[in-house]
């Protein structure tokens, strides 16, 4: 038997490329006992000197290397995956379909099978069992949901077998790719925090400093320039001066979170996770703070320390 070529491209969303699948030829159970009843047979009508249990194991024994005299059957698949979106948030359930084409031969009986990463829940079409002609495209379709990590997906099993249910033949068709499930995250109210050093750009942070702002921070003697609309004038009357409110200035900010990522962390209770509960609220507190426009930058303390530098995104 040799190997045939699927196709797998990725464009935009989907992924085909051309590969050589994996698998080989199996005897079933019911070949396994169709030939010891055909050896045993054999053997006890040569031990008896019993001619018609020779006889009886001639049916038996015919069956069980009939498996082995058929033409084998020509896999030739197409697999194309499609995956949207790629990246999801935990609980978020993400859609995956799978296209199968028959470029060979007809299939009596197929079973097409998505191999599935360990820890993915998953609703739909995720196999299918019956007939396969050739030149008919078949297409699993199913939604996909995961806890915080990345996922591998592999390739398609795709088995067959004769009539008889004697021989099965299985291969895999690589069709890799991987799903990222990122730490769901919660919407936090306003955080209020006084850093001692703010940067010079605009933003949400107090800086202790009097400018652009709305909050009062003070007030001082009228200076020309002054926005008229900033006298104080119930102070100037007591003091009998131009006196000039001031605001506090609100500029953005270098924001750091550590993570405590230690073994002593990983403490469980049910399905609730300590450390996944800490990553969560590092993630809700990374996503607030950039929001407001602020540098976040992350330390994560573990069997090593790893850091990333403040920097803006998401």
């Amino acid at each position: 038997m040799g190997d045939r070529d699927d196709r797998a491209e990725r464009g935009g969303g989907d992924r085909e490329r051309r590969t050589r699948s994996q698998g080989g030829l199996k005897m079933t159970g019911s070949w396994a006992l169709v030939a010891s009843s055909a050896l045993l047979l054999a053997l006890a009508g040569l031990v008896l000197r019993n001619g018609a249990l020779l006889a009886v194991a001639l049916p038996y024994l015919f069956f069980s290397l009939l498996p082995l005299w058929a033409t084998r059957t020509r896999l030739h698949i197409r697999v194309k995956r499609e995956l949207e979106p790629d990246h999801l948030l935990g609980g978020q359930a993400g859609s995956m379909r799978v296209e199968l084409a028959n470029r060979g031969e007809d299939l009596a009986e197929v079973f097409l099978t998505d191999l599935l990463p360990p820890g993915l829940k998953t609703e739909g079409d995720r196999d299918y069992h019956g007939s396969f002609a050739a030149g008919q495209v078949k297409s699993l379709s199913y939604t996909v949901r995961g806890v915080r990590g990345a996922y591998a997906f592999s390739g398609v099993s795709v088995v067959t077998g004769d009539l008889l249910g004697l021989r099965r033949e299985e291969k895999v068709y690589p069709c890799p790719r991987t799903l990222v499930v990122l730490p769901a995250t919660e919407r936090l109210e306003r955080i209020k925090i006084s850093p001692r050093r703010t940067r010079v750009f605009a933003g949400m942070i107090r800086s202790r400093e009097s400018g652009a702002g709305v909050e009062f921070f003070g007030t001082r003697g009228y200076v020309p320039g002054d926005p008229l609309r900033h006298l104080n004038w119930k102070a100037g009357a007591r003091w009998d001066l131009l006196i000039t409110n001031l605001f506090e200035q609100e500029r953005i900010a270098d924001v750091g979170i550590i993570l405590d990522a230690r073994s002593i962390m990983e403490i469980r209770i049910g399905e609730d996770s300590l450390f996944e509960h800490s990553v969560r609220a590092a993630a809700s507190l990374a996503e607030y703070f950039l929001g407001e426009g602020n540098r976040v930058g992350l330390l994560v303390y573990g069997n090593f320390v790893e850091w990333t530098v403040p920097g803006y995104g998401k």
